[in-house]
């Protein structure tokens, strides 16, 4: 039996996954607040998946972590966690010291596309070649899967398309669908490569209207 955690801002989420691929029992509970507060709740997690599913805490068979954060996933070591008041910890060592069992740490969001990933082949799909998996939370990140494998940025952590904070956490698939939508919305009034467009503001002087002076393409051409 493995086991998957997923340690978060405010919350740790905790799945049993047996051999056959299928989702056992499952825990929630707060996450605490810097290096030894997220260990800790590391630590009850794993305990408390033991007593919930009958088995020793050394039966795990590997146990894996998603985190937010710079992670180096060769490692376990988490830095620039600024929600978790992380600067530098040792996650999957620290654990896997204590517990006897193998850890494996990954970025919250590289391990949400994998998933995803790994789902779109299940009961008989296809899964691509390269997909993009766009996280919506307190703020917006990506992860990239190619062939397979996490494309990966500097120094091991995602390979970020935009990460941002978002100025209203979005709550839920509705309002994850609300951001999407106005995104969208954005990205069809953005100006194709060989089809800027000129704009001509309203003048707020009483004497006629302004000229407006030619908008260089984002593209890099013309106006």
């Amino acid at each position: 039996m493995r086991l998957g955690i997923d340690i978060g801002g405010t919350k740790t989420a905790a799945v049993a996954v047996h051999a056959d691929g299928g989702l056992s029992e499952q825990v929630r509970m707060p996450t605490g607040f810097g290096a030894e507060q997220v260990v800790a709740t590391a630590l009850e997690t794993v305990e408390r998946m033991a007593r919930i599913t009958g088995v020793e805490t050394s039966s795990f068979s590997s146990i894996g972590i998603g985190i937010p954060g710079s992670v180096d996933s060769s490692t376990g070591r988490v830095t620039h966690a600024v929600n978790l008041g992380l600067e530098g910890l040792d996650l999957g060592a620290r654990l896997a010291d204590i517990l006897g069992v193998g850890v494996r740490v990954e970025n919250d969001v590289n391990a949400a596309a994998l998933g995803a990933h790994h789902l779109l082949g299940a009961d008989g799909g296809v899964r691509p070649q390269a997909m993009a998996y766009v996280n919506f939370g307190t703020g917006l990140a990506a992860g990239i899967v190619l062939g397979g494998s996490l494309l990966r940025g500097g120094a091991g952590s995602r390979a970020r398309s935009g990460t941002s904070r978002s100025t209203r956490p979005a709550r839920g698939a509705r309002a994850a669908s609300a951001g999407a939508s106005r995104r969208s919305r954005r990205v069809r009034h953005w100006p194709r490569c060989g089809r800027a467009r000129t704009r001509t503001p309203r003048s707020t002087c009483s004497i006629g209207r302004m000229r407006a002076r030619p908008r260089r393409s984002p593209c890099g051409t013309g106006s």
